[in-house]
């Protein structure tokens, strides 16, 4: 029999890996982010199971949504397991599911007990030597489990609701369930109008149910390592790619380097014909001295003269200096005569004192 389950869940598992790998793929197609905090915050569907005699009433609550599922007979055929999750899985797919186990009438036994609130922590030792007398079955006949509905400050007491289960019914209806691989998680139940849900109802160790939670985890299993794969595939193409381009922009380096080397030399040589063929367009300081000396009449002579490319400053003196300008700016060779200060007397009898700026005409008109 151990065997059996084996094989049932190696197959079982086989069957989840397209579906593991089908559901990785859609993920990536979108914003991982947004896609997991969707399925995060999207709650359980809620599988319902009523048993009524012969057969067990199912349905499916997803949301506001709630469908019928094919009945849970107790010896199915393989064409009824596979009819009743692909109505499942038409519903909500890949999503979330719980199961709940209905029971009700003479299934489940709800007692309501009272203790001092000082006795919490060891409620659960109190009741199960107390089931004997508050149950017609003995603590080996039936599941059991507590849960407590009100407090009451004032007089300190716990009012709590008891439920109890025989054993014999709900190991039959977890055995009609597990053939259709469907494993209850809580037992609920209807009192006073009020729904109430057990989860210690259920038997703690469920072969069945715990080799199909082993293939459950063996399917995220692989769909982890299959998430960690892609990653760790897109990272390795990122790496070679940037280590490429890294490569690349160090075998250029040199070349720019180079080429910037030559920039330099272009400019440094671009400035210097500049400046030659600057100079070619003016004529030599002799000629301007030779022409200078033509121009200032006899009465005046220069203290100071400068020449910085075309321009030149005159300082000198003068009876009337006056006349200057226009015997400058009427000169060929000179153009742009004024006066940099104004005009002042010498204390020497030499006359005034004057400052003048012109400029040189190039020899090539533009």
């Amino acid at each position: 029999m151990l065997s059996d389950s084996f094989t049932g869940g190696a197959r079982l598992l086989i069957k989840n890996i397209p579906l593991a790998i089908s559901w990785w793929l859609r993920e990536l197609e979108s914003l991982l982010p947004k896609r997991f905090a969707s399925f995060v915050q999207r709650p359980c569907a809620l599988i319902t199971l009523s048993p009524k005699g012969e057969q067990i009433t199912a349905k499916l609550t997803n949301g506001a949504v709630t469908c019928a599922l094919p009945p849970i007979v107790n010896n199915p055929t393989p064409s009824d397991v596979s009819l009743l999750w692909k109505v499942i899985q038409e519903q909500i797919g890949t999503g979330r599911r719980n199961a709940l186990l209905e029971l009700s009438g003479t299934d489940i036994l709800v007692f309501n007990l009272e203790y001092p609130a000082a006795a919490a922590s060891t409620l659960d030792k109190i009741i199960s030597n107390q089931l004997p007398r508050i149950s017609p079955f003995s603590k080996e006949q039936v599941y059991w489990d507590w849960k407590v509905c009100d407090r009451d400050d004032k007089f300190k007491r716990l009012h709590l609701k008891v439920a109890v289960a025989k054993r014999e019914t709900v190991d039959s209806i977890l055995l009609w369930t597990s053939k259709y691989r469907i494993f209850p998680d809580e037992v609920l139940t209807t009192r006073e109008g009020k729904e109430l849900k057990f989860s210690r109802l259920l038997p703690k160790n469920r072969t069945l149910k715990g080799h199909a939670r082993a293939v459950e985890c063996a399917s995220n299993i692989v769909i982890v390592i299959l998430g960690i794969l892609l990653v760790a595939v897109f990272g390795y193409r990122f790496k070679r790619q940037s280590n490429l381009i890294d490569k690349e922009i160090a075998l250029a380096e040199p070349a720019v380097a180079k080429a910037e080397k030559i920039k330099k030399h272009v400019d440094l040589l671009a400035d210097i014909v500049k400046e030659v063929e600057k100079q070619r367009e003016l004529p030599g300081k002799i000629p301007i001295l030779s022409e200078l000396t033509r121009v200032f009449p006899d009465s005046a002579w220069l203290s100071d003269l400068k020449i910085v490319g075309d321009e030149i400053k005159a300082t000198g003196y003068a009876m009337d200096p006056s006349p200057l300008i226009g015997l400058i700016n009427s000169d060929p060779l000179f153009s742009g005569a004024k006066f940099l200060a104004s005009v002042t007397t010498a204390g020497n009898g030499k006359g005034q004192r004057f400052e003048i700026s012109f400029r040189v005409k190039p020899l090539i008109a533009p």
